[in-house]
């Protein structure tokens, strides 16, 4: 569930920015544009681009073992996931 709420975010950023596109171009709002969402995914959008960053110091990482690179992973990708779902309106997941 939590990916599909990571794929969901990218799919709906990628309408709304296509949309946006066009909308600069014919300076007329296109169906289906929503300003709004528009801020919103391409703010969780850059706040993901942070957190693959952060992913990928963790997998190169020469320090950490293993198991500590999982555990940071997870995090990782929890917090993903919950920038996904704040972004398209739906409840935190709980690190639990």
């Amino acid at each position: 569930a939590s990916l599909d709420s990571v794929q969901r975010l990218r799919d709906d950023y990628s309408q709304q920015e296509k949309l946006f596109n066009e909308f600069k171009m014919t300076r007329q709002k296109p169906e289906g544009y929503d300003a709004a969402k528009y801020v919103r995914y391409k703010n969780a959008m850059d706040a993901m681009q942070r957190t693959y960053k952060a992913q990928k110091k963790v997998m190169d990482s020469e320090r950490l073992s293993s198991e500590e690179k999982r555990e940071r992973i997870d995090r990782i990708k929890m917090q993903q996931t919950n920038i996904a779902r704040r972004a398209l309106g739906l409840s935190k997941v709980s690190n639990e």
